[in-house]
């Protein structure tokens, strides 16, 4: 499975880029990916605004898992997978990742 995470600023244009790319994927010719997925704050911690998923290192760090397991769940499938966050800490540590 096709997996990309992406990271960067705040408003730098991240979640609209994946958007592209998931959408370019899916019309793509040779129709091999069936489906894509966008893992983000907003799809992990719908409940929480931006303001309280990172207020405090707890917060950051329910946010960081609340991603991971986003992201573990759409990695068995056979879609293509996108994580846009502001948090990069988890993709430099090697922790989001498909086997």
């Amino acid at each position: 499975m096709p997996t990309l995470v992406i990271t960067g600023h705040p408003c730098a244009g991240k979640s609209t880029f994946a958007s592209v790319l998931a959408n370019r994927a899916l019309r793509h010719a040779s129709g091999r990916i069936t489906s894509a997925v966008i893992v983000s704050e907003d799809t992990a911690c719908p409940d929480r605004t931006v303001r309280r998923r990172y207020e405090h290192s707890r917060a950051e760090k329910s946010t960081r898992g609340a991603l991971k397991a986003e992201f573990d769940k759409y990695c068995t499938s056979s879609s293509s997978s996108s994580s846009s966050s502001t948090s990069t800490s988890s993709a430099k540590e090697g922790r989001i990742g498909c086997a």
